[in-house]
């Protein structure tokens, strides 16, 4: 199941989100406030890639980052952590004309089966910076 996951970032900083990756745990205990019922996704292995678009429709990719080009790392396969890396010349001419903007993303996980999975997704907004 995808997860909605919203992010904003100001335009020209450097980005790095730390995004973990988990799920429910298989032992079907009772969930309380004392036990957490979600164990980490192993991610030894994988790849993931994270593209960003206007709209879910469009044949445009305003950004492209993977564990290929280097903009996503897998830094912690077993605690399915995934870090994601963008300079702040990239999110500065992500921008239009310095106003806010507004994109869609999904994350494709690949496994060593070369299943994929779309753990999450959402919007990715840009908004201006008043210092600059």
């Amino acid at each position: 199941m995808t997860q909605t996951t919203n992010f904003t970032f100001t335009r020209g900083q450097s980005i790095k989100a730390i995004i973990t990756l988990e799920r429910l745990s298989n032992d079907n205990l009772p969930y309380n406030s004392l036990t957490n019922p979600y164990v980490p996704v192993n991610l030894t292995g994988c790849t993931a890639q994270m593209m960003w678009r206007k709209t879910v429709d469009s044949s445009s990719v305003i950004l492209d980052a993977s564990t290929t080009n280097g903009r996503l790392t897998i830094t912690d396969p077993s605690s399915g952590k995934i870090n994601l890396i963008l300079t702040p010349v990239m999110t500065e001419v992500l921008s239009i004309k310095g106003e806010s903007i507004e994109y869609g993303y999904d994350l494709e996980v690949i496994d060593t089966s070369l299943d994929k999975t779309y753990p999450i997704a959402g919007t990715i907004t840009l908004v201006k910076d008043f210092t600059r």
